[in-house]
């Protein structure tokens, strides 16, 4: 159980930053092909 709640948490923290990042530099162009290639990257 414990390790369950160990690679969750893992993944929240993973995504958290990532989800900072797109949204401080949303707006500029290298944002957005950073956010592109992290979609395809996921995919």
């Amino acid at each position: 159980m414990n390790s369950g709640v160990d690679g969750f948490s893992l993944m929240t923290c993973q995504r958290q930053p990532e989800r900072q990042i797109s949204a401080d530099s949303g707006s500029s162009e290298q944002g957005r092909e950073r956010r592109h290639l992290s979609d395809q990257w996921h995919k």
